[in-house]
């Protein structure tokens, strides 16, 4: 299960999905145990209803931000359905931060209007910025 999240940046609440491809199935058959659930799928449910495992993250270490998988990453897999909690988000607007108009409009052009308009840039012949 882990190598097949190897390299994944994953958020608490992501769904990571596994399985589906004969290429993710050959990446987890080094391990024995998924041989033997693959062989099963393949032969006994056609495959039907299990094209595509999918898993909720319900919770990381650190709590805030990305948390890449790595080898030293110790994954814990629930047999048992969970339900996820909607934790409240603060939604902050630009508004709400005060004095800091140039950096605001600083902020709309180098970051959101390359991701929004990337057309803008191509129609212009120039590379959209990389970085703030």
């Amino acid at each position: 299960f882990k190598q097949g999240l190897l390299g994944r940046a994953i958020f608490k609440g992501d769904i990571v999905s596994l399985g589906g491809t004969r290429r993710r199935k050959r990446t987890l058959s080094a391990n024995p145990f998924f041989d033997d659930v693959f062989s099963m799928l393949d032969e006994n449910m056609m495959g039907f209803g299990f094209g595509d495992l999918k898993f909720i993250v319900v919770d990381t270490q650190p709590k805030q931000g990305p948390v890449i998988i790595t080898d030293l990453t110790q994954v814990t897999l629930n047999p048992e359905a969970v339900e996820m909690r909607d934790e409240k988000v603060l939604e902050v607007t630009y508004e709400d931060v005060g004095g800091l108009q140039e950096e605001i409009v600083k902020v709309r052009e180098m970051v959101e209007l390359p991701l929004k308009h990337p057309e803008i840039f191509e129609r212009l012949g120039i590379e959209a910025p990389k970085g703030v």
